[in-house]
């Protein structure tokens, strides 16, 4: 692990997936856990039940609180993107 590695905390993680959805037109769940682990270090991931991995909770919360208006969850699509006008109240669309 580098020395850049050792000095990120969740909230740098968190701020780089807002960087990530503004940036594209949607950023995948299964794509920011890969990213988030081969970019920054297994600390800020974890494996669920099935042996897949996710994004640490704590890091999910954080970015949760920076993209508490703007960004919305496609459950179906298990993915994030900028809200639109259309979407309903709330993070998580159909």
């Amino acid at each position: 692990m580098s020395n850049a590695q050792l000095d990120l905390s969740d909230a740098d993680v968190a701020r780089w997936m807002v960087d990530q959805v503004q940036s594209n037109a949607v950023f995948y769940e299964a794509t920011a856990s890969y990213l988030i682990r081969k970019q920054f270090g297994e600390r800020f991931v974890c494996r669920k039940a099935n042996g897949n991995w996710t994004i640490s909770k704590r890091v999910r919360a954080l970015f949760n609180e920076i993209t508490d208006v703007d960004v919305v969850w496609e459950r179906g699509q298990r993915c994030w993107r900028m809200r639109r006008l259309s979407d309903k109240p709330g993070r998580n669309q159909e």
